[in-house]
């Protein structure tokens, strides 16, 4: 059945207790054809409209603002990066009502910090990194490359980027990765020639399981921040909340691009689906913040909270705020624990199980 059905039960919302934190997930509705070739007048608008979206948000007064996978614009945040553009004074010309005027390259980042210091909540934001940034200038433009790419989530507060960033671990098959194809030098590029010409798969897997460690006025909360797909990859979820048994998150928050989908609302549904599977087999609560959707809050036991923006007609397809209402939970579950042993201990007793049947017979004959 579907999640946002409209005959769906959805959890009464938790009580306050010293231990519950608010979070605030924007959702956009870009499609992503628009996304992938999106014009600096888009770009601008678009930052505008999350502008809008943020100062929302931060009317609820929460611990924290979630914007959705890679959904700032510009080029990158990531500070030696942009540096390097304010040093070459690349700019773009744009065309506006009163007519064509200047953008420089790291307006993007400029004004994110300016958003982030005059709402003085810290905001997790989904954003291309860029290693070893360079800027080539040509007789025809400009060329921007990068020694590294990766799909990355950056920490902001009061206009300053944390120095740590979350790089994704488990790319997405034939999204942004061919499974062991990738192996072979060249391979992928090929294929990708033949099937999809123009496309590159040329982002890098991270290797580190950053939690962001945030300010509350509870008190301080410990996130891991699962990018899109990853929050389907049923053993590697885990190893983001704990360690050895012992917690080290307190709440996922997954930040994702469900624009892939496009109008099939049956994927989106059944990627919301999986999420809620994550939060129960961890007793861990989810917050989504989803480009087209569905953004929405997970309790500890995979129960819908929060579902869509508020005031939207739809919990898909649409651009708005979820305020979330998360409580935290202390408790370490046994899947936390051990994993899929159960499951493949159950498999190995299926297997003579299964056998001893018909060994019976044959011994009989």
């Amino acid at each position: 059945s579907s999640p946002v059905a409209p005959n769906m039960r959805v959890a009464p919302a938790p009580t306050a207790s010293p231990r519950t934190i608010v979070v605030a997930a924007v959702q956009t509705n870009v499609l992503q054809s628009n996304k992938m070739g999106w014009t600096v007048e888009q770009e601008l608008e678009e930052l505008r409209r999350l502008s809008d979206l943020t100062n929302l948000a931060a009317k609820a007064a929460p611990d924290l603002i979630v914007w959705p996978e890679t959904m700032m614009p510009g080029i990158t945040i990531e500070p030696s990066a942009v540096q390097r553009l304010r040093e070459s004074e690349i700019y773009f010309t744009v065309q506006s009502p009163q007519g064509q005027r200047k953008v420089f390259a790291d307006e993007f980042s400029n004004q994110l910090g300016e958003l982030s210091a005059r709402t003085a909540v810290p905001m997790l934001i989904g954003e291309d990194a860029r290693d070893g940034f360079e800027v080539r200038v040509l007789d025809d433009g400009v060329e921007f490359d990068a020694v590294r790419r990766f799909n990355s989530v950056y920490l902001i507060h009061k206009g300053q980027l944390s120095s740590d960033r979350y790089d994704k671990v488990r790319l997405t098959p034939f999204g942004e990765t061919m499974p062991y194809i990738s192996a072979v030098p060249g391979l992928q590029q090929k294929l990708l020639d033949f099937g999809a010409r123009g496309m590159r798969f040329d982002l890098e897997a991270g290797t580190r399981r950053t939690i962001f460690t945030i300010a509350a006025k509870t008190g301080d909360f410990r996130a891991a921040t699962p990018i899109c797909f990853e929050i389907t990859v049923g053993p590697f979820v885990p190893s983001l909340v704990f360690e050895r048994g012992a917690r080290r998150a307190d709440v996922l928050v997954n930040l994702t691009n469900d624009g892939w989908f496009g109008a099939f609302a049956p994927a989106r549904e059944q990627h919301l689906q999986i999420a809620r599977w994550r939060a129960l087999e961890l007793a861990t609560p989810i917050v989504r913040a989803a480009n087209t959707g569905i953004s929405c809050g997970i309790d500890a036991m995979g129960r819908l909270r929060e579902v869509g923006p508020s005031g939207a007609a739809s919990p898909a397809m649409s651009e708005g705020v979820v305020v979330a209402s998360v409580e935290l939970s202390p408790q370490v579950t046994i899947y936390a624990k051990l994993g899929d042993v159960a499951g493949w201990l159950c498999t190995g007793l299926l297997v003579p199980a299964l056998l001893i049947p018909s060994l019976r017979k044959r011994l009989r004959v």
